[in-house]
């Protein structure tokens, strides 16, 4: 604040203000905030009321955020981050046919953006729609060679257990980002490990848990120092019944990424309910409750 105090037209520090203080749940600082940033800056009224939106939205006023998002549509009704975010909206308020109606909007002022296709996906997914979730990001991929409509992409095919569409996705990722071949490789062990889990005692499982510890160990080739193979690795092991691979998991992601041993207590606390150990899946989920109140 004192430095603002100094210099009134920095306008993004207002703006990421606000953000802080909405993230905080403190939503009249939060729109305290935008006022002096549109005081210092009157041409971004735009701006300032997409984001005035966002804080409403962020408090779960959502008739609130409607009226902010719609008066930035009536602003600038070219421009699709107000289309975006009504559509939103209305997907959390279970209005299909209206927040499909915005994502189409969006797209039909920006075909050659990702965000309306990656959002209209989202929304069939939250119907159970998948084949047209997937339909509608293959149709944008067409056109539009963007690292959205992969994620999208990646993240239906593994719901529906398309491993071999998942892993042509996974590869084209790859392109935006090496890093993402990191990725790639975990949601691919992940994938194979979920079908290894809901089919019971066969040969197939044990080929399905073996190509899950392949994709795992190629992650590790990659990275061994982030936290999502471990933990991966660590679930794994539970299916395996074996205690020794689960605890050596749980020390390295505890030496290599602290800020995970959350994610894994909490992971591992599922993967025993998954696998009918409650024993041990309270005490990692009582683990976890204590990890989250250190933290504070």
């Amino acid at each position: 604040d004192k430095v603002l105090s100094g210099d009134p037209t920095i306008l993004n520090a207002y703006l990421s203000q606000s953000q802080l203080y909405s993230g905080r749940g403190e939503l009249n600082k939060a729109l305290e905030k935008l006022d002096q940033a549109l005081r210092a800056s009157p041409d971004s009224e735009y701006y300032v009321v997409i984001r005035r939106g966002d804080a409403y939205r962020d408090a779960r006023r959502y008739d609130e955020a409607l009226q902010e998002y719609g008066r930035a549509r009536d602003e600038a009704p070219d421009r699709i981050e107000a289309y975006i975010r009504i559509g939103v909206i209305q997907a959390l308020l279970w209005n299909f046919e209206a927040a499909e109606e915005s994502y189409r909007e969006a797209i039909e002022l920006k075909p050659d953006a990702a965000a309306g296709y990656v959002e209209l996906a989202r929304l069939y997914e939250q119907q159970g729609k998948w084949g047209r979730a997937i339909d509608i990001c293959l149709e944008a991929k067409k056109q539009i060679d963007a690292k959205d409509l992969y994620i999208r992409l990646s993240e239906s095919y593994e719901r529906q257990g398309q491993l071999g569409e998942l892993r042509r996705i996974q590869e084209g990722l790859v392109k935006f980002d090496f890093a993402e071949e990191y990725a790639s490789h975990c949601a691919l062990g992940d994938a194979w490990l979920e079908r290894a889990w809901r089919r019971g005692n066969d040969g197939l499982r044990e080929q399905w848990l073996s190509e899950a510890q392949n994709e795992f160990d190629k992650a590790l080739s990659q990275d061994s120092h982030r936290a999502w193979s471990h933990i991966s690795l660590a679930k794994l092991a539970v299916v395996k019944h074996d205690e020794l691979a689960i605890q050596e998991e749980k020390r390295r992601v505890s030496e290599l990424a602290g800020w995970a041993r959350y994610d894994m207590l909490v992971s591992l606390g599922e993967a025993y309910l998954d696998n009918y150990q409650y024993a041990e899946a309270e005490r990692e989920l009582l683990a976890a409750v204590r990890e989250a109140r250190q933290r504070g």
